[in-house]
């Protein structure tokens, strides 16, 4: 039997805080969750995965997608949707971060600040999506 704080855990790194969006370039859905400016989480569909040109052609070249750190399009897509508002930057601590203007220069953490999230980060690293069953 599976804990109920390991379900709460795997529910919290899979799911909580993610959002539809279509890749501007492809139409591809991705299911994606910013905590931070710096901080992007992208779940991949097997169906966004095969349908994106970078991630085809990088497939063709031998290169195996799950290696693939991102698409430079979809990342372009992103960022244009935390500019227009349709995807907001949520901290760990839950309260929306608004976007700053395009161009607007972007501010570091204060000296000192505790780097990831701060002290709302997991006790513990999360477990490998195989051994959650989640299939790569």
């Amino acid at each position: 039997m599976i804990r109920p704080t390991t379900l709460a855990d795997r529910r919290r790194y899979l799911e909580d805080g993610l959002v539809d969006l279509a890749c501007d370039h492809c139409g591809g859905t991705v299911r994606v969750k910013k905590n931070s400016v710096e901080q992007t989480t992208v779940q991949w569909t097997v169906a966004a995965a095969n349908g994106c040109a970078e991630f085809v052609m990088r497939r063709n070249a031998g290169q195996l997608s799950a290696l693939v750190a991102t698409c430079g399009r979809l990342r372009a897509t992103i960022d244009r949707a935390v500019a227009e508002g349709r995807l907001r930057i949520v901290p760990a601590e839950g309260t929306p971060v608004e976007p700053a203007p395009r161009g607007a220069p972007v501010e570091p953490a204060p000296r000192g600040a505790p780097p990831h999230g701060g002290p709302h980060e997991p006790e513990s690293p999360p477990a490998p999506a195989a051994a959650l069953g989640v299939a790569p």
